[in-house]
């Protein structure tokens, strides 16, 4: 085992030595980011309820009459972020000068 550690290193055997040290740090960080978010994600559901509402959810509740079709169309825009998209369309529109004033 000696003679390979005094052996001479290249050049591309130290860089690969190095890339490949380096992809295994990028690895098992990704790993632990992964488990790390996934730890998170069962928290914020235990802590807030379990599942998160969806469309369908909405749809039951409109079916069976628990909200209005008006209820159900604002809170289906909120939920998709329709609205965040009107709002920022709306604003980009109104920052946009005419020339209706020059007439």
């Amino acid at each position: 085992m000696s003679c390979l550690a005094n052996a001479p290193t290249t050049d591309w055997a130290q860089y690969l030595m190095v890339s490949g040290v380096a992809l295994m740090a990028v690895l098992i960080l990704g790993v632990a980011m992964m488990y790390a978010k996934r730890m998170y994600v069962q928290r914020m559901s235990e802590q807030y309820g379990g599942e998160a509402f969806t469309v369908e959810d909405l749809q039951k509740l409109r079916d069976s009459g628990q909200i209005s079709h008006e209820e159900f169309d604002r809170c289906r825009r909120a939920l998709l972020g329709l609205d965040k998209i009107d709002k920022e369309k709306d604003e980009s529109k109104s920052s946009v000068p005419t020339d209706d004033d020059d007439d």
